[in-house]
């Protein structure tokens, strides 16, 4: 989702429009009041407020759309969890919801009211973890929270600044949690009893945004300002590439393909990019639509990649060879928000095999049926911009954590000398204006 951005490479989302869900069925029922609040690391169970699904329309092959049952309820994260089900995050009402492979919504209320939740991942623990970025600005609190799959939620904040705004979170092959805090520029790590330790610091206006566990064992992760993919180890050793990666991207997303190498999206300028474990940068444009605003990313059961055309109202499939295909979410007549201005956010495959994605603006949780979606076409096409040749040039190491780093020249200019390759600048988008 883009709504918490909020530096001038990001984008804003926070002219959202109220949806009309009265005239799909209302409420199945009130949501619960959240009442007495958990206090940082103490188990309180959240308000669990079982709805079915609301009126949907009918299957549009390969889509069906779910409506949340709370309005205007901005769907963010999206990931598969341990019990069979998908688990999604609504950033504007501070609500886990939790829907089943046959469109069963179910939300959990009972986080603190500026929770804002934004990222979500299964923890070693079998329970599911997110984090509460505090995205509005004001900062009164940042945290991560824990939700059982029986709704039993719990939140931390000790160890965290009220304003880190953490934004990604994965599982980590220690055993903890790792989190992304966007605001202060750190990395840091999550036990499953709740201890959160700063595992590193980054350089200023860095903004570290997603994050997933690497092939390698390590953890990768975007950086939205800094314009870098970053990588770090369980002993806090941050690796950072730059070389091949277009100026002003807006990195985003990223995950780990099915060939082994680490796949994100660049909202600003239209493109996938591709990552080796060693470092080496390869784009892909061709295919995608200008001024589609590529968002969340995730691996398909059928060996391809998905991302998300948060600006069009399309999903898209992405071979590992880098050929695109487009597919447009659905249009209803009666919703105004949705198709083309449903805001398709991030993206996940679910333990049923099919993608799920949730619609920001549109307030829905969607489910696509890769097998239903057309063939991608036969051709690769050549990568748009050059990559690195994965030499030291191509890579920035920081050994110490908590040490303020210099500048890494060739970083910068995005420019490798040894590898003689031409960097093009993007295309300026016309943007929204960014949140305060």
């Amino acid at each position: 989702m883009r709504p918490w951005l909020s530096s001038s490479a990001r984008l804003s989302v926070f002219a959202a429009t109220a949806l009309a869900l009265a005239a799909c069925g209302g409420h199945n029922g009130a949501l619960p009041s959240t009442g007495s609040l958990p206090q940082s690391g103490s188990p309180g169970l959240a308000s669990m407020a079982a709805k079915a699904p609301l009126a949907t329309p009918a299957p549009v092959a390969p889509f069906t759309e779910y409506i949340t049952p709370t309005a205007n309820s901005g769907p963010n994260g999206i990931t598969a969890g341990p019990d069979g089900n998908v688990w999604f995050t609504e950033y504007n009402t501070s609500i886990i919801g939790r829907v089943t492979p046959t469109g069963v919504i179910t939300e959990y209320s009972g986080m603190n009211s500026m929770g804002e939740p934004f990222g979500i991942a299964t923890g070693a623990d079998g329970a599911l973890w997110f984090t509460e970025s505090n995205g509005s600005g004001s900062c009164p609190r940042s945290g991560v929270g824990r939700i059982t799959t029986s709704g039993v939620m719990t939140e931390y904040t000790a160890g965290i600044d009220p304003c880190s705004s953490p934004w990604g979170i994965a599982a980590g092959p220690d055993g903890n949690l790792w989190i992304a805090e966007h605001d202060s520029q750190m990395i840091s790590k999550v036990s499953t009893s709740g201890s959160v330790s700063n595992a590193a610091t980054l350089a200023p206006d860095t903004q570290p945004e997603v994050m997933v566990k690497g092939p390698d064992g390590n953890l990768w992760f975007t950086e939205g300002d800094g314009n870098k993919i970053g990588r770090i180890t369980t002993g806090g050793v941050v690796t950072e590439f730059s070389v091949g990666i277009t100026p002003g991207a807006g990195l985003f997303d990223i995950t780990v393909g099915p060939d082994g190498n680490l796949w994100f999206t660049e909202f600003n300028t239209d493109t996938i990019g591709r990552i080796t474990p060693l470092g080496v940068v390869t784009e892909f444009s061709a295919g995608i639509t200008p001024g589609a605003g590529p968002n969340g990313i995730a691996k398909g059961s059928d060996g391809n990649l998905y991302f998300t055309e948060y600006n069009t109202g399309a999903i898209a499939r992405i071979t590992t060879t880098g050929a695109v295909t487009e597919f447009p979410v659905p249009t209803t007549a009666s919703d105004a928000n949705s198709g083309p201005n449903s805001n398709p956010n991030l993206i996940a495959t679910g333990p049923d095999g099919n993608l799920w994605f949730t619609e920001y603006n549109d307030s829905k949780i969607v489910r696509a049926v890769p097998t239903l979606l057309g063939a991608s076409p036969a051709p690769s096409p050549t990568p748009s911009v050059c990559a690195g040749d994965g030499d030291k040039d191509d890579q920035k190491k920081i050994t110490d954590p908590d040490a303020k780093h210099g500048t890494d020249k060739d970083a910068k200019h995005g420019t490798d000398h040894n590898d003689k390759c031409k960097v093009e600048k993007p295309k300026k988008q016309k943007r929204p204006k960014d949140k305060d």
